[in-house]
């Protein structure tokens, strides 16, 4: 499946190149389906984020109290950041 990001397109016009478009952010429900874990799993990543153990913490923007977006390339990074730390 070709994702916005990966084509190079705009998710709001898809003909037209992002350029210097906003990052692509994803919502939980995308998160968990990108990552391919339950909704609830990365509910639990985006709280583990606060606690001050976490040595990879996930990135992500708060946008209010209850409203979270996780932007895309932060979070390929940070899977990158874990991987690596792994081996």
């Amino acid at each position: 499946m070709n994702t916005f990001a990966e084509s190079g397109t705009s998710p709001t016009n898809p003909n037209r190149q992002s350029g210097n478009s906003p990052p692509e952010l994803l919502t939980v429900d995308q998160l968990a389906a990108y990552l391919q874990i339950s909704k609830q799993a990365a509910r639990e990543l985006s709280r583990s984020r606060t606690r001050k153990n976490s040595p990879h913490p996930i990135p992500l923007i708060k946008i209010s109290k209850k409203c979270v977006r996780y932007p895309k390339d932060a979070v390929i990074s940070w899977l990158q950041e874990i991987q690596a730390g792994a081996r």
